[in-house]
């Protein structure tokens, strides 16, 4: 398998909440980014540890912030497109990058 995009420079700044993906943590829930407390409002019966079985979540990286930070796997900065830019914030995008 692979992975692959169009590369257009953004010029534009995206301020965005890191999301996560509900269809990880229960195949039956919607397909679409959302910020963990979203996730939590729409399906009252999710706790915390329902969401951190099935992927990363931003605790996991508060709680470390001096060690690391989030590194795009896709770049937002590589899209130009506010919505592209936006898909860019979810935790299944990043990995560990360790501050220097």
């Amino acid at each position: 398998m692979y992975s692959a995009y169009i590369l257009k420079i953004s010029n534009g700044k995206n301020d965005q909440n890191w999301q996560i993906e509900p269809q990880l943590v229960d195949n039956n829930f919607e397909a679409a980014m959302a910020t963990e407390d979203e996730l939590k409002f729409e399906h009252k019966i999710i706790k915390d540890e329902d969401i951190k079985l099935h992927q990363a979540v931003n605790s996991d990286y508060q709680k470390n912030s001096k060690i690391y930070d989030r590194g795009h796997l896709n770049p937002n900065g590589h899209h130009d497109m506010p919505g592209s830019r936006t898909a860019t914030y979810t935790l299944t995008n990043i990995v560990p990058r360790q501050n220097w």
